[in-house]
């Protein structure tokens, strides 16, 4: 009884729920190259959140220096970008905020 009350607990704290949102689209060419930049959240984000370090006030947050489309842009060596996406994975007691951009 105590392993499945301890191995239900693990599930529990190591699940998350991931959506990943369209955030711009230009005319630019589409290409394998792809850049990624993140940040972590301690807490629990409302439900609507669409820009998270606006939305993120009151947050304690970690990684938010490069936290940007022209870092994840200069990361993959991208100078024309074609879109961008922002990947929101919320955990129990965290949530990461990834920008994804791809481009030529």
């Amino acid at each position: 009884m105590k392993k499945t009350m301890v191995l239900g607990m693990i599930t529990l704290l190591l699940s998350a729920c991931s959506v990943t949102k369209p955030f711009a689209i230009t005319s630019n060419e589409i290409t394998d190259k792809e850049g990624r930049v993140s940040c972590t959240c301690i807490g629990s984000p409302p439900a609507n959140v669409i820009n998270p370090p606006v939305a993120a006030q009151g947050w304690l947050c970690f990684g938010t220096n490069d936290f940007s489309i022209f870092h994840a842009a200069r990361k993959a060596g991208i100078t024309r970008v074609a879109t961008v996406d922002l990947k929101i994975t919320n955990y129990l007691f965290f949530t990461k905020f990834e920008i994804i951009v791809h481009g030529k």
